[in-house]
């Protein structure tokens, strides 16, 4: 660790200035379960590390009638223990409690885990049903970027060299039913192979919202555009769901690795948005 300095700022401001002078050297430090990870692994050698934990600003959870909006320094665990969040988004927090394993949840932060642009990040499929945005500030001011234009490949996002991600902010609709699903080598505790999420509305029997998005299955975690065209409108069943999967293979284009291969991702991952379907519509799974 030689070869970095470290900074534990008083205040934002004080954050974002050393980020602005830093720019790509500057590291952010919140959870550090994948930072310090690439430190150790060389994929980061030099730099400033801006440790913000102790920056109240960035740990609140603020209530509103139609959203909440998360600091982006708050832990996982901290926003599962939220009463808040188990009364007002119980699909968020149940999809939380697999997120990696209990000693991770004590570390990583939601911030974090947006700004990592990992195509398998934990809480980018459940986010993007949810219409999250992100709040991106650097010294001059803050911009708010929905989450589905945040990510532009693995590791790499919209993000400015001079800024801090503050915030992640979650609309709240309550006649929304909400379920994410996620397959890993080990349940809770592993990495994901694939995972999907669903967010729909109805009226009637017919779909008058719908959201569905994929992690693992792209460059970046997506959202499921063609299939959710194809189910746009029309009544929700078993039959429907099925009669229109392919339409999926439109929207993601998985890779073959150490976890499975692209052809068995892109059949799990059929099966993991039709089980989410089925369980948001309330069918027996």
């Amino acid at each position: 660790m030689r070869d970095f300095l470290f900074l534990r700022p008083d205040s934002v401001k004080t954050a974002l200035k050393a980020k602005e002078e830093e720019r790509e050297k500057g590291h952010i430090l919140a959870g550090g379960t994948n930072l310090l990870s690439y430190i150790k692994m060389g994929r980061v050698k030099q730099g400033l590390l801006i440790d913000i934990t102790r920056l109240d600003e960035l740990r609140r959870i603020e209530e509103k009638a139609d959203r909440i909006t998360f600091g982006a320094s708050l832990t996982i665990r901290e926003i599962i223990d939220s009463p808040v969040v188990r009364k007002r988004m119980p699909a968020f927090f149940e999809s939380l409690l697999t997120f990696a394993n209990p000693l991770i949840r004590n570390k990583a932060t939601i911030g974090g885990n947006v700004a990592d642009a990992s195509p398998i990040a934990d809480t980018a499929p459940i986010l993007l049903v949810m219409d999250a945005t992100v709040r991106a500030t650097g010294i001059k001011g803050s911009r708010d970027i929905p989450l589905a234009e945040f990510f532009t490949g693995p590791g790499k996002t919209v993000l400015q060299s001079d800024e801090i991600i503050t915030a992640v902010d979650v609309p709240v609709n309550e006649s929304s039913m909400i379920k994410m699903v996620k397959l890993g080598l080990r349940k809770g505790t592993a990495c994901s192979v694939t995972s999907a999420a669903v967010r729909l509305e109805m009226e009637g029997d017919r779909l008058r919202t719908l959201r569905i998005a994929a992690g693992g299955v792209a460059p970046t975690p997506v959202r499921a555009y063609n299939y959710e065209k194809a189910l746009q409108g029309g009544a929700l069943s078993r039959d429907f769901i099925e009669a229109h999967i392919g339409t999926l293979q439109k929207d993601i284009s998985p890779i073959s690795d150490v976890r499975g291969s692209g052809e068995y991702r892109r059949e799990v991952t059929a099966n993991l948005v039709k089980r989410a379907l089925r369980c948001a519509a309330g069918m027996e799974d």
